[in-house]
């Protein structure tokens, strides 16, 4: 572990690990919105899942240490794992429902 670094414990460092994250990812520090809404018309694959699970992580590694800097990237993995899921299912629902008209 890098130097001295806290655990995630307030709701000001969760606040810091979104708006950071959003910000490095969209260049926009006011960002506001549901992101799956804006996936869902992308080709959005696994390798964009592991892209961003990798970019998260690390952050968390260079801002914090500790047991809920851990729970935390977890957590990111499991949210990125079902949200890549229901992008995948509500695609191919869109592609079967164009098929059919």
């Amino acid at each position: 572990m890098k130097g001295n670094r806290n655990d995630i414990s307030t709701k000001d460092d969760v606040k810091f690990i979104v708006d950071t994250f959003y910000e490095k990812v969209n260049n926009d520090d006011n960002y506001k919105g549901s992101p799956f809404t804006k996936h869902l018309g992308l080709p959005v694959d696994t390798r964009h899942f592991e892209h961003w699970i990798d970019i998260f992580c690390r952050n968390i590694d260079v801002h914090f240490a500790g047991e809920m800097a851990e729970q935390t990237k977890l957590r990111a993995k499991a949210i990125a794992m079902t949200f890549e899921s229901k992008l995948k299912y509500l695609q191919n629902q869109q592609y079967e429902n164009s098929s059919i008209s």
